[in-house]
């Protein structure tokens, strides 16, 4: 497993970097009237990559993120590249953003690919199913409704795995 890791690395790297480097440039070039489009990136590498309390991964990992913005309307890939150590994701999400009197409601829906140590989930086209209570597909759609009141300094969020 640790061939394709870094062989997924390997290829992952150049192409983060030539987004993270080039796309920028594009986003500043662009006419945003014109088009009502932009188009964002960040990226971090961060030293242990935890998610809602668990601990995926305890190495250094390339977290970058690409996103287009149209009105309220976002479309965008975030992804998790080990650089040490061997968890990975790449997600696709699109959200829909509104401010309210009360507040600002955001809702999304992710695909969060994990390709595995398993031959079957390093198939992109495998979303499975589940089986005996157990994922067989190397994806997880999740739908998210976010809450941020305007008159208290707390969000509220509600996700719910659709999909295995």
């Amino acid at each position: 497993m640790t061939s394709t890791i870094r062989s997924s690395i390997g290829r992952a790297l150049p192409l983060a970097a030539a987004l993270t480097l080039g796309l920028p440039a594009l986003a500043q070039a662009q006419d945003e009237e014109a088009s009502g489009v932009t188009v964002g990136v960040a990226g971090e590498i961060v030293n242990q990559f935890v998610w809602r309390g668990l601990l995926l991964n305890d190495g250094l990992s390339l977290q970058p993120d690409v996103w287009l913005e149209s009105g309220n309307l976002s479309f965008g890939v975030w992804s998790s590249i080990p650089l040490d150590g061997d968890f990975s994701e790449v997600d696709t999400y699109l959200s829909w953003y509104q401010e309210l009197p009360v507040g600002e409601l955001t809702l999304t829906a992710f695909d969060q690919f994990y390709p595995g140590e398993e031959d079957e989930f390093d198939d992109f086209g495998n979303f499975g199913g589940v089986e005996d209570g157990e994922p067989t597909g190397a994806h997880t759609v999740e739908l998210v409704a976010e809450f941020s009141p305007a008159a208290l300094p707390l969000d509220f969020m509600l996700g719910w795995n659709v999909w295995n």
